[in-house]
């Protein structure tokens, strides 16, 4: 799949989730999720707006950091990680057992230069 594809296909979907100046810097940032057809940590492909386009900053994941933010990693394995974004600045986190049970969270997120903090977890 190349860096600027879209869509869906048999193995995920790769739309766009969060359109904003997510890391406070005064830049507009847009991120995409990579497809994913499995219980895996998601990557997702960051991009900046400037000079009149949006250029690649990174692809990575969100594993957490802390107990209520979450960073950006190349790591490609984890137990928790955002799997998703929603309307209203929502992550779904999900977290794996050993057993392979799979539970998921809502967290309302906030932008940081480093990933994201948890505002406020939801039911």
């Amino acid at each position: 799949m190349g860096l600027w594809a879209f869509g869906g296909w048999d193995w995920g979907i790769s739309d766009l989730q969060w359109v904003g100046d997510i890391d406070g810097d005064g830049s507009i940032e847009a991120v995409v999720p990579d497809p994913v057809s499995d219980v895996s940590p998601v990557r997702f492909r960051v991009f900046r707006w400037r000079d009149q386009a949006f250029h690649h900053v990174r692809t990575a994941a969100l594993f957490p950091t802390s107990k209520d933010e979450f960073g950006w990693s190349d790591k490609a394995q984890g137990k928790t990680w955002v799997g998703a974004f929603k309307k209203g600045l929502v992550g779904v986190v999900w977290t794996t057992t050993p057993e392979g049970e799979v539970s998921l969270k809502e967290a309302r997120l906030e932008g940081t230069p480093r990933g994201f903090r948890v505002l406020q977890w939801l039911k």
